[in-house]
């Protein structure tokens, strides 16, 4: 089992003054994205946009049944695949604007 801040880790994690932890990157590499984005795009990309929905769901009944971390870990989850996807559509959308792209279906305001 790998070990934090080992091989095919981009840095290792430092502790703050404040008791946080920080994860120290090598200089000019990016750091990984938080936990959260990895395990949302996974699930949109296995599961599409429904994914949102059911984390949801599932972050609701693991509140009610008193498993409140489950369940915040859940939204942040949910809230990451939400950005993900926004992020996402607004590329694609950039992507297919322009003369060539218009169809005519857009209203005018």
């Amino acid at each position: 089992m790998p070990q934090p801040g080992g091989a095919g880790e981009s840095g290792s994690l430092r502790l703050q003054a404040d008791g946080s932890a920080e994860r120290a990157t090598v200089p000019g590499m990016s750091a990984p994205p938080p936990y959260a984005e990895q395990v949302a795009s996974n699930m949109l990309r296995r599961f599409g946009f429904s994914a949102i929905w059911q984390l949801h769901l599932s972050a609701a009944a693991a509140h009610r049944s008193g498993k409140k971390l489950a369940a915040a870990s859940m939204i942040e989850i949910a809230d990451a695949a939400e950005r993900l996807w926004l992020r996402k559509r607004a590329d694609d959308l950039g992507q297919t604007e322009g003369p060539a792209a218009d169809t005519g279906s857009r209203r005018e305001t």
